[in-house]
């Protein structure tokens, strides 16, 4: 059987104020080749096909459009719910859309609730664990101490994931795959850089919150297809698992990061073979520096490239980076910066406590009076990151 795996497609997101719809179309009709010339019998969108949980109409009919033609190629193809994604808009869908060989699932299910699916594809069948993206706030206690979360977090999702594991171990006459929408400890987030700063080779670790140890992932299924981080790279763990990585550059993070979607080839009774296949770059995106008449020279080496501009020097007044649009006409953001290196950006004083500020989200957010602890630990941190930046 031969599966493709990809993830993170984000249909709908903008960068800045410019919609991405004409490159993420051409990652489809890409796609769609792809599978046609490697006869692909199983897709797998391991979770965040839409950027929003109310996706825009123009996002909806590109995701319908690129399922339709994958289909009509004769692959079956299974989704999952990201944590961007409406996990009710993928059940409701889902009940007319298997109909037609495409299975969206959209809460993590036991393997007896239908957290398993079975696939049938013109090459064999397929077990597919599904789980889709576990959402804090149905496992945890958010007025807990912030370590009894995270473990509680990473005590339910190696739960499920165990169990649906166990659960494939039913299907010894099917390939058996697990699909999930998590983060796991020791992913690379991006091998680029952030704006005008390296970013270099980071990692989650285990003192991240809701991040999951590759030990945790399964044993039995023969490929384990993940989304959630959008850098592709192998995943330390005890079976063969990886991230597909978004198909696009999302943001300036992830500007020199290779794209790619992978190719699996597997049988009942054989271990999987992979092959990464990089993704044509859609538009570049470069973060650049320099003064204003140095860019202003460079403008047409830019082309249609997605800009990110660091204008330095004393040339860098607002007025001139309020017209900086009109003359770059891909610019994402410019950011003027003082000869000294300090930022010109213009900001307004905020007067108020920033823990009674932080106070008043948790309020509106979870419905509760948060505890003295968790706003001690907010006030801890806050004076970290404002005496890192002096």
């Amino acid at each position: 059987m031969r599966v493709l795996h990809t993830a993170d497609w984000h249909l709908g997101k903008k960068l800045g104020r410019f919609e991405r719809y004409a490159e993420m179309g051409q990652f489809v009709n890409w796609l769609v080749e792809i599978c046609e010339q490697r006869s692909v019998d199983l897709v797998l969108i391991a979770g965040d096909l839409f950027d929003t949980p109310s996706p825009p109409n123009r996002a909806v009919s590109l995701a319908t459009e690129a399922l339709q033609r994958l289909t009509g190629l004769g692959a079956q193809v299974v989704a999952i719910a990201g944590n961007h994604d409406s996990a009710d808009y993928f059940e409701n869908l889902n009940r007319f859309s298997e109909l037609h060989g495409v299975h969206l699932v959209g809460r993590p299910r036991g393997p007896q609730q239908g957290g398993i699916l079975r696939v049938q594809t013109r090459s064999g069948p397929a077990a597919v664990a599904c789980c889709p993206y576990l959402r804090e706030h149905a496992v945890v206690d958010f007025f807990a101490e912030s370590g009894e979360r995270h473990g509680a977090y990473k005590q339910r999702l190696g739960a499920v994931m165990s169990a649906l594991d166990r659960g494939l171990a039913d299907y010894p006459d099917c390939v058996r795959l697990l699909m999930g929408h998590l983060a796991t400890d020791g992913a690379v987030l991006s091998l680029s850089g952030s704006g005008s700063e390296p970013r270099g080779e980071r990692t989650l670790t285990i003192g991240n919150a809701y991040v999951v140890s590759g030990q945790q992932l399964p044993q039995v299924a023969q490929y384990t297809a993940l989304g959630h981080i959008h850098a592709a790279q192998r995943v330390p763990a005890p079976g063969l698992a990886r991230y597909a990585g978004s198909p696009l550059a999302l943001d300036f993070g992830e500007r020199k990061d290779r794209k790619q979607v992978v190719l699996i080839d597997v049988a009942p009774d054989r271990s999987a073979a992979v092959e990464p296949i990089d993704v044509p770059p859609g538009r570049r995106l470069r973060s650049v520096s320099g003064n204003w008449d140095e860019l202003v020279a460079r403008r047409e080496e830019f082309g249609g490239d997605y800009l990110s501009l660091t204008v330095t020097g004393a040339d860098a007044p607002r007025a001139l980076l309020q017209r900086a649009a009109e003359t770059f006409p891909r610019l994402v953001r410019a950011h003027p910066v003082a000869a000294g290196g300090q930022s010109q950006e213009p900001g307004q004083r905020i007067d108020r406590d920033w823990t009674e500020i932080y106070a008043e989200y948790v309020r509106s957010s979870v419905g509760g009076e948060p505890p003295q602890p968790l706003l001690e630990e907010f006030g801890r941190v806050y004076a970290t990151v404002t005496n890192a930046s002096d």
